[in-house]
């Protein structure tokens, strides 16, 4: 019974993000072009592993930002003036 439940949840959690696609290609598919994709895609790669980098290091050690999807959302709209507000932000909450 209990894999079951595990198994249910999955496929909800698979539907959700389905849909989610669906709707944002929907909503963004006269306003999104080829290269602002690219450069957010890249963005996104660029910043998030710089987090981790910065993670794995442990150069800033009162600093915890995690590679999850809202940060790597933030990052790859800005770029690296968004990695730069993460840690800005954590800084300025959580100390």
């Amino acid at each position: 019974m209990e894999g079951e439940g595990e198994l249910m949840q999955v496929i909800w959690w698979v539907i959700l993000i389905v849909a989610g696609g669906i709707l944002v290609y929907t909503l963004l598919r006269s306003r999104v072009t080829g290269g602002l994709l690219l450069r957010f895609t890249a963005n996104l790669a660029l910043a998030m592993a710089i987090v981790y980098i910065v993670k794995a290091t442990g150069i800033l050690p009162e600093v915890e930002i995690e590679p999850n999807i809202p940060n790597a959302l933030l990052a790859g709209m800005l770029g690296l003036p968004g990695v730069g507000l993460l840690y800005a932000l954590h800084l300025l909450i959580f100390i």
